[in-house]
């Protein structure tokens, strides 16, 4: 029989965070003044908010993974990628209620480059993403948008020449 002591000690911590991070939207409630239901306003709390949000939401994809992976694979591994997955939301969270231009590049570690730049090969099979911080070159390279062929209504933003859609540009 498996121990799901450990388990179960990840999935208090997670009630726990989401009860901070519910306590911070309240106390940014009241720095800014908006009161409930509102949840637009400064964009100090607007992040907040989203950070506590966004939070929730992979909450509730990541304790059933957590507790499906006690169950058939290992509670004790399953509670250290738990902790892991605790710790990364704090940071997340703190890290997402800086302002925007102070952010500089994206989380870091969240945002990674998913390019081998030596040969610049796609991920996945030309209708996969290439992950950079140049979107011209995402689109090129996923093959999102080409010139060449009109499709109606649709223009590019540099003049006159249409753009389409095809992964085999």
């Amino acid at each position: 029989m498996q121990d799901f002591r450990w388990p179960a000690l990840i999935t208090l911590g997670v009630v726990a965070l989401l009860f901070v991070f519910a306590g911070a939207v309240g106390k940014a409630r009241a720095k800014y003044n908006i009161k409930a239901p509102a949840t637009t306003g400064d964009p100090a709390f607007e992040r907040t908010f989203r950070a506590h949000q966004n939070t929730v939401e992979n909450a509730l994809i990541f304790l059933p993974a957590l507790w499906l992976f006690a169950e058939f694979v290992s509670g004790m591994r399953a509670a250290a990628l738990g902790a892991v997955w605790i710790a990364a939301r704090v940071w997340y969270f703190v890290a997402y209620q800086e302002d925007t231009a102070k952010r500089g590049r994206p989380f870091g570690l969240l945002h990674a480059r998913v390019r081998d730049t030596r040969s610049r090969r796609r991920v996945g099979r030309g209708e996969g993403v290439l992950l950079t911080h140049d979107s011209r070159e995402i689109r090129k390279n996923a093959g999102i948008l080409c010139r060449d062929t009109v499709l109606p209504n649709q223009h590019s933003l540099e003049g006159d020449k249409p753009w389409r859609h095809s992964s085999a540009c």
